[in-house]
C-alpha cells in the first residue's frame, strides 16, 4: 500500500512560525490516529507512506532543523519500527536516511523497490534552504538509480508534492531541484515503473515527451517517459469526494488496470452516520471505461491523443 502524504487533517499544522507547541502536538496526535487505523485494518500489510504538506509542525514547510531529530524519530517508530507489516524491510537503512532528510528505500522484493522522496524540501511554497536536504536526496536518488541498474531492479518513485506543475500551470518544485530531478528521471526512465504523487486530492495521470522538459537540454532521441499517477485524497478538499486507487503490476512490472473508488459525500449530509450498505460509491475503471489498460508513458500518450481528437 502506498500512502502519498497528508495523514493529518487540514488546518491542524501551524500557519506561521509564531504558533505555540499545541499545533505540533496535534499533528503528532493526528499521525498516530491515522496509523492506528492502518494497524487495525491492515496489520500485516506492507504500507509505505510519505510526508505531506499538512504533516509537519508548519503547513507547507519541510521539517526544520530544530525538529528533525524529534520528528523523524517519531515517524520511524510509528511507521516502521512498531508496525508489523513493515518488519521485513531494511529498517536500519530506512532509519538512517529518514534522519537525514525524511527519504527512504523500501525493497518490495529483490526485483522491485520503492524510493520515497520527501519532496517537502523541494516544494515551491517552502522558501527556506534548510540544511541541504534537497541535494542530499537528489544525490541519493542518483546513487539508487545506479544501484538499481547494476542489480537489475525496477523502481516506483513516491512523493507527496510531485515535480513539475499542477493544474493551472502552478509551479510545485523550485527550479534548482526540479531540473536535476527530471534529468535523472529521463536518463533512467527505463528503470522506473511509475511515479506516484498526491497533494491535489484529485486523481490525475501525466506523461511527458523527452523533448522540452523543464530547463534541461533536449534528448537526442524522442520517447515518452514520466508516467505519473496523482492519487486521489482520502480526505475531501475543494469539493472533492474521498477516494482510493488500485492498480496491478505484471510479472515484468508493467503497471495496469487502474481503478478508482470514491465515496459520494452527498449521501452523508445531515446524518450522524451512514452504514456501508447505504453508502453511495462512484467507480472509475480505466481499462473498461476508457480502454487504458497499461499505465506506461506510451499508453498515456496514446490516451492523450484520443482525448485530443
Amino acid at each position: 500500500m502506498l500512502v502519498p502524504g497528508d495523514h493529518v487533517a487540514h488546518n491542524v499544522s501551524a500557519k506561521d512560525t509564531d504558533a505555540d507547541s499545541s499545533h505540533y502536538a496535534a499533528v503528532k496526535k493526528n499521525l498516530s490516529a491515522t496509523w492506528d487505523m492502518f494497524k487495525h485494518y491492515f496489520p500485516n500489510t506492507l504500507i509505505l507512506p510519505t510526508i505531506g504538506n499538512n504533516d509537519a509542525r508548519f503547513h507547507d514547510q519541510a521539517i526544520d532543523e530544530s525538529d528533525k531529530a524529534d520528528y523523524y524519530k517519531f515517524i520511524y517508530e510509528l511507521w516502521f519500527n512498531n508496525f508489523d507489516g513493515n518488519q521485513d524491510l531494511n529498517l536500519n537503512q530506512i532509519q538512517s536516511t529518514l534522519n537525514q532528510a525524511g527519504h527512504y528505500r523500501a525493497d518490495v522484493n529483490s526485483r522491485l523497490s520503492v524510493l520515497q522522496l520527501n519532496s517537502m524540501y523541494m516544494a515551491y511554497d517552502d522558501q527556506s534552504a534548510h540544511d541541504g536536504e534537497q541535494n542530499i536526496q537528489l544525490d541519493w536518488l542518483e546513487s539508487e538509480f545506479d544501484s538499481a541498474r547494476s542489480e537489475g531492479r525496477k523502481l516506483i518513485l513516491l512523493f507527496h508534492i510531485y515535480p513539475g506543475c499542477r493544474y493551472g500551470a502552478a509551479k510545485l518544485w523550485h527550479d534548482q531541484y526540479n531540473n536535476p530531478y527530471f534529468q535523472l528521471l529521463r536518463d533512467n526512465h527505463d528503470l522506473v515503473v511509475m511515479e506516484v504523487g498526491g497533494h491535489d486530492h484529485y486523481a490525475d495521470l501525466r506523461f511527458h515527451t523527452s523533448k522540452g522538459v523543464a530547463d534541461i537540454e533536449d534528448a537526442s532521441t524522442s520517447f515518452n517517459f514520466h508516467n505519473l499517477f496523482v492519487a486521489p485524497g482520502m480526505t475531501p478538499y475543494g469539493n472533492s469526494n474521498p477516494g482510493i486507487a488500485m492498480f496491478e503490476l505484471t510479472q515484468s512490472f508493467v503497471p495496469q488496470n487502474l481503478r478508482l473508488e470514491f465515496l459520494d459525500l452527498d449521501a452523508t449530509f445531515g446524518k450522524q452516520s451512514v452504514t456501508y450498505a447505504d453508502a453511495k460509491w462512484w467507480s472509475v475503471n480505466f481499462a473498461k471505461d476508457y480502454g487504458v489498460v497499461e499505465l506506461t508513458a506510451d499508453s498515456l500518450a496514446e490516451f492523450y491523443g484520443r482525448l485530443a481528437e
